[in-house]
Formats: C-alpha cells, structure tokens, sequence
C-alpha cells in the first residue's frame, strides 16, 4: 500500500517588480547566461510522424545526406534532394528551389545539413552559395506553409558542428559558421507561425549513420528548439540567471567610439548618446545616407 503526498497549496502568481529609471528609459531585471543542461534521452525507434512525409534534404555531404534520406525513406517518408550548389554559384537557387518543388508535389519539412566541411577562414565566402539555397527553398516553400492551420506537419531542421552542446562550454567547434543556420531557424516561426523548428547540434566525430538515426528520431518530437549530442548524452539548453559584472572600461572625453550601421533610429540615438553623455567621439558607418540633423530628435 502505497501513501500519496499531500497536494502542496497553489501559489499565487504575482507579476515581477520591474523598477523603471526616472528618465522613462526600460533595464533588463536580471541578466540571462546560457548553459547546456542534459535532457531526457531519446524514446527508442523514430516518430511516427514521418510516416508519409514529403522531405527535402538539402547541403551538406553526399554521404550524410544518403545516409539521412535512408533513415528517413525506412521511416516511410519520401525524400527529395537538393544538392549543394556548385563552388562560386551565384545564381540559378530559384529555379532549381521551385523544380524541386514541382517535383514533390509539396513539402513538409527541410532537413538543411548546410556546412560540413570544418572551418577554413582563407573562404570567406563558403557559407554564401549554401545559405542562399536554404533561402531560395524557404521561399518556395512559402506559399503554402504561410497558409497551412495544421500546428503539426511543417518543419525546419538545419544541422550544425558547433560541439553537440550549441556552442557553450569548452567544446571544440568544428563549424562555427553552422550559427548562420541556428539563427535563421530560431526567427522563422515568427515568418511562418505553424513551422516546427528543431536545430540538431553535432560533433564531428558523428558518422553518416549517426547523423541519418538521429535526424530521424528527433523530428515531429517537438519541445526545445535547439537540442544537442555529445558523447552519447541530450543536451538542450536553458537560461541562468546572473548579475551584470561592473563595467570593463568606462568612455572618457577624448575616446572614440566606432559604429558599423546605426546610421538611423534606435543606433543614431545611440551614437548621439554616448556623444553627448560621455563626450566620446563617435564614428557612425553605413550604406544609406546619413539622416537630417535638424529632423533627428535631440
């Protein structure tokens, strides 16, 4: 026989006191650091919900994506690929996005393996031709998932090689530029409301067959957005709460302050604040012209 605990009494929920400065401006409370945290393991076996699937697996290595495209075809999904674009390409993703398409017929979900390759900083521009196809196959898909009311069916898993731990900690990150897709994942649910999102942190000791069984069992076992492998461990991540530190370096009159953007808006305010505040001297670059003075509020 086997006692209950009592229940324990419901707590009322009270909004948090946020104290506002006298010059109507809004701080952060509290400062958030991230850190991986182990999460549950895996249920054996893949999800049921790639059962008739119309997938589009897209960059990456040829045999990652073999390997991805058998996981899933024995999870009964039908697969579509799209290759890596051609060194150097700098046109043609539209059309071969929309073919691909037409040729499925639809598409339920991307598997985007993007960058593989580990991180050379001589080809600055790898991660162009690549990101420019997720882009083109994004807007392809568009139309119709823009439209779709089924919270379940769409989805967008790119692939990364930043340590299985999302980059935090002393893991070594084989391809940091893997971010570029991370970041573009974490935004379209806010383009697309009803697009599941899951971003698939790897190592690179992770083989072709790894890589094709994990995909497989974490998609349409949606939760967390960013879920990582390392060393036969889930990690996922979560939000610490932390102090700010005291300032590292205080502005003084005669320090200069340089500006990439912010030519406009909430930067220029910026720029004209720590002007105006600390009597540094700022430099503001940018594409666009700069503003009106006289129309800039003081």
């Amino acid at each position: 026989m086997t006692t209950e605990e009592p229940a324990a009494p419901a707590r009322a929920l009270a909004a948090p006191v946020v104290e506002y400065p006298r010059d109507g401006s809004v701080r952060p409370v509290r400062r958030h650091v991230w850190e991986p945290v182990e999460t549950a393991a895996l249920p054996p076996g893949t999800a049921p919900g790639l059962r008739g699937r119309s997938i589009a697996v897209v960059g990456g290595r040829e045999a990652t994506a073999v390997a991805v495209g058998a996981a899933l075809t024995a999870a009964g999904a039908a697969v579509h690929r799209l290759a890596p674009p051609a060194e150097g390409q700098r046109e043609g993703f539209t059309e071969a996005a929309e073919a691909l398409r037409t040729a499925a017929g639809r598409i339920d979900g991307i598997v985007d393996l993007n960058l593989e390759e580990p991180f050379d900083g001589g080809g600055t521009d790898a991660w162009e031709g690549p990101l420019r196809q997720t882009f083109a196959l994004l807007r392809a898909c568009c139309a119709d998932w823009a439209a779709e009311t089924d919270a379940e069916r769409l989805f967008y898993l790119p692939v990364t090689r930043l340590g299985g731990r999302m980059g935090f900690g002393p893991d070594r990150v084989e391809q940091p530029l893997g971010g570029l897709w991370a970041g573009l994942a974490k935004g379209l649910p806010r383009e697309v409301p009803n697009c599941n999102v899951r971003i698939l942190d790897l190592t690179a000791e992770h083989a072709a067959a790894e890589v094709g069984d994990l995909v497989s069992r974490e998609l349409y076992r949606w939760g967390a957005f960013e879920i990582g492998h390392r060393g036969g461990r889930r990690y996922s991540l979560r939000a610490r709460h932390e102090r700010p530190g005291p300032p590292v370096r205080a502005l003084r009159p005669g320090d200069t302050v340089v500006m990439s953007g912010g030519g406009r808006g909430i930067g220029f305010a910026l720029a004209r604040s720590l002007a105006e505040d600390f009597g540094a001297r700022v430099v503001v670059s940018g594409r666009g012209a700069p503003p009106d003075a006289a129309a800039t509020p003081a």
